[in-house]
């Protein structure tokens, strides 16, 4: 978590940082946590949506990013990777830090401190680019995206007592599908490594999207913009549609027949008693009827 943690606040100050010095005022962005690639190693990084522009400290402007540039990048990534770098070695030097397994070499300062000395000599890199097909395709994309596991059902191809074989895309080869097999153990560690601490939150918020103040600056803003709040559409489709569409699985269909769809009741299935009739008695009813 101590890790987490230092990637969300470093990342959110820095950006907060740039918002001030570029755009002259406090920016707005939303930042999701994930900690897989492909083929499910552990690859712990940090996606953000930005608003293109900030609000000044008085509200009396809200100034725009050009249509197709934020901020410098290579500054940005410069400054990310010098904070980021500071922050690990305080939590180093405090004793935070559980240096165990491949890492227990670094408990010797000296091999710390060569460590950190060849990652502040890289050069890191963070990746930004505007949305294409607007602010609401990416905002569909991530709606539908943020809460998904690491990996879905549909990327196993096979499963025995021994093995699972899964589908990947290799992202250092163009994003060539391939397929990987791994042994049962090693692909349940693996997946594991991937369950975040007891309360842990990955979807947070930053700037004026932060707060109980966030819809009074939302306001301002639109004021600014010369803009409208929009009709809020109601919502269409059930959560099963929806599950059915984004899955391709129809969630309502019967487990055990596998052709009648089941029904979302509010009363409980109960005997003349009052007693609620155990399912596997109500599953043979309905076969018999």
């Amino acid at each position: 978590m101590l890790i987490y943690n230092l990637l969300f606040g470093t990342a959110s100050a820095i950006l907060k940082a740039f918002g001030h010095k570029y755009l002259g005022g406090e920016i707005g962005f939303v930042g999701v946590l994930h900690t897989w690639g492909q083929d499910l190693k552990l690859h712990i990084h940090l996606h953000f949506i930005v608003a293109g522009g900030a609000l000044s400290k008085d509200r009396s402007v809200f100034r725009c990013s050009a249509k197709d540039f934020l901020f410098p990048i290579i500054e940005l990534s410069a400054d990310f990777r010098d904070a980021f770098c500071d922050g690990i070695n305080e939590l180093y030097t405090k004793g935070f830090l559980f240096l165990e397994g491949e890492s227990e070499g670094l408990k010797d300062p000296e091999k710390w401190e060569g460590m950190l000395s060849a990652m502040r000599g890289k050069r890191w890199e963070v990746y930004a680019k505007e949305p294409f097909g607007g602010a609401e395709k990416v905002l569909d994309y991530m709606g539908r995206y943020v809460h998904r596991v690491a990996i879905s059902n549909h990327r196993l191809i096979a499963v025995n007592d021994t093995e699972v074989r899964f589908s990947f895309r290799d992202n250092r080869n163009g994003g060539e599908l391939k397929e990987k097999s791994l042994p049962a153990e090693d692909f349940i560690g693996r997946f594991l490594q991937h369950i975040l601490p007891c309360g842990f939150v990955r979807i947070r918020y930053f700037g004026f999207l932060h707060g109980r103040r966030r819809e009074e600056k939302l306001k301002r803003i639109r004021e600014l913009l010369g803009v409208s709040e929009g009709e809020i559409k109601p919502i269409e489709e059930t959560i099963e549609e929806l599950y059915e569409r984004l899955t391709g699985v129809d969630p309502t269909l019967c487990p055990v027949c596998g052709k009648g769809h089941m029904i979302r009741s509010k009363t409980l299935n109960l005997d003349k008693s009052g007693k609620i009739i155990p399912m596997e008695d109500m599953i043979a009813f309905r076969e018999a009827a």
